[in-house]
């Protein structure tokens, strides 16, 4: 008896410090790290960083890791970040961090913006951050860690250290912006050996073209591996596929610039993920153990030389020709290092098998004293499994119910007496009882084992409640076999995944499934097309006037209409199509198993629905109508992204052909194709952001008084793929359609404050540039802060700079456009009103805008000499601006008669072609040792290009 209590005991112990039952108790003194990763686990980068981190860790028993992952490379967006947000506040609420290891970027900046709502005063070491700069951090405490770094050159003089017969290097790079860069790396570096080698660029080529040329390489030459992780037609590629690719295709050695050595290229001067993870951790320890974090400032990524020994081998590379404390992977160890963990497991056998001996004879001694304590320890024992805070059940071969504890019947709803002897089934959920059977089997058929799971019970009342069970075979000294079930309630845990994972896939307002879900679904139904030979129907909504009832009640009673609106589609649609909410007042139906034709009957339907419907709010009564797109989804739709561009630019064609009507797509519809063509900018757009194909012109504006003031507009301008110039007038309408006008202002602001302040000369003689700014951008919520944060971060003085805004930009933003005005003001920018008398209200709205310049719309001024009535509408706006206190720029001033006209008129400055044309920028900064000597004077008028 006293044997099979001392046995019960001892299993009830390891369970209970497997739920962490004791961990308070035992590990007051345990330090918590909590390591947030920006990717998801299996990701080969991920996963050696944390192979590092571990390195570490794993061998100081008073430290507790908490790993988390973001899955950043899957979603990224705001709403999932303060999902995460309210995530971790419930997670880790009860638990104080000692200090934060934050890997990669994404990490980093999701602690910048919740450290002190969720760890408030948690110091944060970081790793993996790309193109690093202390003003990420600055304005944050405790912040400290490793920037990730790179050394081309360090691995091309490794390459002709190692191969001084080297006549040619070929570098193999694809087109993102991560291959662009290295290829750029690459090209500087490679200007110190331009004399000795001949550089060959293998950029975006296709896997076919690529093996081919690389099978032709002569053997004087070296492959250069930087990246190559996506081919021409957009298809992703692993590293591993990537790199056993080009090592297989060539028949030189290959080399790279960070760790992806072991996959068949011979090594490199790299950056290593495994370290970066490992001296992120060594920092994190430093603090643990008492360093201050103010005293360990932001470092660079150790690099590495790197080898692979079956590379070396193959080419013929000795180990004595590599450069000291260099590192060789899959090096063959001698007998002893073979053999090493079996030779000390012999050794550890013996030493413990002299110790069991020793041990045996203090047992005995022992003994006496230890039979004295067992029945303390039973007792203990039964306080222990009776009275312990959560659910224990032990339970025989047949399922029946030996014990429970107190705690545990009663989180059940029943008494000890009432479980004890009845199946441990019967508090199963009756969806769970055939899994619950199965885990106890695999008890049976795997002892050595703790086996874990997660169901649901019922309580006596019928409640429900989730628990987290750890369940292991225990036998006592007549080997009867029963089995330890330790329970943990995690019904607030699993009740807020649920609820996680349906915001995830619905929009929070309607109900409806989300864009992310909709793209889903209808990657499934393309699927099926092709097997099948079924036939579907892509719907695309947008409502029309909805901004109506924004304008005139507020957005809470365009919320509402959006929820009432929602009922209506639902009882329209039919039931097995999915009805989704797109973003805004746009909506999406796949309609499955329908032809065009039925399809185009349903949408008319769904049409006469909405017209019908009326919406009420406080005594106003709006009506709204229905753009539709309708698209076939067929064995001929190619993928995703064109049918969702197919729908939307059938949607968009039925708006502009009167709103309130129903567009079907065809493949020859020269509309679509026309708003196509305007789609193709948005990737044309991106590309020039991504590969440094912007540039920027300046354009003078002189004075007509006599005065010396010297000003220049800075102006856009694309650089096309033949090295032409494209002008806004060409890529800006579908920038501002597809909201990518803010990115433009965004580099033109910080392209220009690096210009003017790389160049002084230059900007001592003028009194400042003007720049444009887009309405989107003014009503963008963090743009005004972006352009604050470029101006204190470049150090330029702002009486320099003149930002310029369209009339009608102003009059559609007019607070937001009237507090960014006020904000810049107050740091010494000027503002110019653009386009001035374009808008329906202007005077009336200008006396609300305190701007210093307005600029007379050139459609004025350009006919001023034959048109009277443009004459006077220049005449008045100058009037009006002299008496507000402004200054007045006349745009469009084309020969001197109007430079005549306007000097007469009392304007204060001219800009056109008459006057100075467009250059650009950077050429005039070139010229600028004296900016009133560049050009010849005209007419009296000032200087020009």
């Amino acid at each position: 008896m006293e044997s099979r209590c001392h046995r019960l005991l001892l299993a009830v112990l390891f369970l209970a410090c497997t739920t962490g039952l004791w961990g308070a108790a035992a590990h007051a003194d345990t330090k918590r790290v909590l390591v947030l990763n920006s990717y998801h686990e299996g990701y080969h980068w991920t996963d050696r960083i944390m192979s590092g981190i571990h390195s570490v860790f794993d061998a100081q028993e008073d430290v507790e890791l908490f790993i988390n992952y973001m899955d950043a490379k899957r979603v990224s967006d705001e709403t999932h970040y303060r999902l995460l947000r309210d995530l971790y506040r419930h997670e880790y609420q009860s638990q104080r961090m000692d200090v934060i290891i934050a890997t990669d970027d994404h990490a980093l900046d999701f602690l910048l913006q919740y450290r002190d709502e969720l760890f408030p005063g948690v110091p944060v070491v970081f790793n993996g951050i790309n193109d690093y700069q202390p003003s990420r951090i600055a304005g944050h405490e405790f912040i400290t860690g490793l920037a990730e770094t790179y050394d081309v050159p360090g691995t091309l003089d490794l390459m002709l250290r190692l191969h001084p017969k080297t006549r040619q290097i070929a570098v193999v790079s694809d087109a993102t912006g991560a291959g662009d860069d290295f290829r750029r790396q690459v090209e500087r570096a490679a200007q110190a050996y331009a004399a000795r080698v001949r550089f060959t660029y293998l950029t975006n080529l296709g896997k076919d073209d690529l093996r081919q040329t690389l099978s032709r390489l002569p053997p004087d030459a070296l492959v250069l591996w930087v990246t190559y992780l996506r081919t021409p037609d957009g298809v992703s590629i692993s590293s591993q596929e990537s790199v056993r690719f080009i090592t297989t295709a060539s028949n030189v050695p290959t080399y790279c610039v960070y760790d992806v050595v072991g996959l068949g290229v011979v090594g490199g001067k790299v950056t290593s993920p495994r370290s970066q993870g490992y001296f992120a951790a060594q920092m994190a320890l430093r603090y643990l153990r008492g360093a201050r974090i103010e005293d360990m400032p932001v470092t660079r990524t150790p690099l590495e030389y790197l080898f692979d020994y079956n590379a070396m081998q193959r080419f013929g590379i000795s180990e004595s020709a590599l450069p000291p404390h260099s590192i060789v992977l899959n090096e063959p160890h001698s007998a002893y290092e073979r053999y090493k963990r079996i030779i000390w497991g012999l050794v550890a056998f013996l030493v413990a098998l002299v110790g069991i001996i020793m041990a045996l004879g203090y047992y005995i001694r022992k003994r006496k004293r230890a039979e004295e304590a067992l029945q303390t320890s039973e007792e203990r024992f039964r306080a222990l499994y009776y009275d312990n805070p959560a659910m224990f059940f032990t339970i025989d071969p047949k399922g029946t119910v030996i014990s429970v504890n107190e705690y545990g019947a009663a989180q059940l709803g029943y008494t000890i007496a009432e479980l004890t002897g009845s199946s441990v089934l019967d508090v199963f959920h009756e969806e769970d009882r055939e899994a619950a059977l199965r885990n106890l089997e695999a008890c049976y058929a795997h002892p050595d084992v703790i086996h874990r799971w997660s169901l649901r019970k019922v309580r006596k009342d019928g409640s429900m409640l989730w628990v987290r069970e750890a369940a292991r075979l225990v036998q006592d000294n007549n080997d009867n076999a029963s089995i330890l079930i330790v329970c943990e309630d995690i019904t607030e845990s699993y009740e807020l995944a649920e609820k996680l994972s349906h915001q995830a896939s619905h929009d929070a307002l309607t109900g409806l499934v989300n864009r992310r879900e909709f793209e889903r679904r209808a990657e499934l139904l393309l699927a099926t097309i092709r097997m099948g030979k079924d036939e579907h129907a892509l719907c695309f909504m947008d409502l029309d006037q909805f901004k109506v009832v924004n304008d005139t009640c507020g957005h809470v009673a365009g919320d509402e209409m959006l929820r009432q609106l929602t009922s209506v589609l639902q009882s329209t649609v039919r039931q097995r199509d999915t009805l989704a909410r797109l973003g805004g007042d746009e909506f999406g139906i796949l309609m499955e198993h329908c032809s065009l034709a039925h399809a185009q009957r349903v949408a008319a339907f769904i049409q006469k629905a909405i017209q019908d419907y009326q919406f009420l709010w406080e005594g106003h009564g709006f009506k709204v109508g229905v753009s539709m797109g309708l698209v076939a989804m067929t064995k001929a739709t190619s993928n995703l992204t064109e049918l969702m561009m197919d729908a939307d630019a059938a949607c968009y064609i039925a708006k502009e052909m009167g709103r309130n009507r129903i567009h079907v797509y065809h493949t020859k519809d020269s509309e679509v194709a026309r708003r196509h063509g305007e789609m193709q900018w948005v990737a044309r757009i991106h590309h020039a952001l991504d590969s440094g194909r912007l540039a920027l012109h300046a354009q003078v504006i002189v004075p007509l008084d006599g005065g010396t003031d010297r000003h220049y507009e800075l102006l856009l301008r694309m650089v096309d793929e033949d090295g032409g110039l494209v002008t806004p007038g060409a890529f800006l309408p579908a920038a501002e359609r597809y909201n990518l006008v803010s990115k433009l202002d965004r580099w033109v602001i910080g392209r220009a404050f690096r210009l003017l302040v790389g160049h002084p000369e230059f900007l001592s003689q003028v009194n400042f540039c003007s720049i444009n700014l887009s309405g989107q951008s003014l009503a963008e919520i963090g743009f005004l802060d972006f352009v604050v944060a470029k101006l204190a971060e470049s150090g330029l003085d702002g009486g320099k700079v003149c930002f310029e805004i369209t009339e009608t930009a102003a009059i559609s933003n007019l607070n937001a456009a009237t507090a960014f005005i006020s904000t810049l003001k107050g740091l010494g920018c000027r503002f110019a009103l653009d386009d001035f008398g374009s808008g329906l209200s202007s005077f009336g709205y200008l006396k609300n805008l305190p701007v210093d310049y307005l600029k007379i719309d050139g459609m004025f001024v350009r006919d001023m000499i034959e048109d009277p009535i443009d004459r006077a509408m220049v005449k008045s706006i100058n009037d009006i601006g002299h008496v507000m206190g402004m200054k007045t720029i006349a745009e469009f001033v084309e020969n001197d008669i109007i430079v005549g006209m306007l000097t007469e008129i009392g304007v204060n400055f001219a800009q056109g072609y008459g006057v100075g044309e467009p250059h650009p920028f950077e050429d005039l900064l070139r010229r600028a040792r004296n900016v009133s000597d560049i050009g010849h004077a005209r007419s009296g008028v000032g200087g020009t290009f």
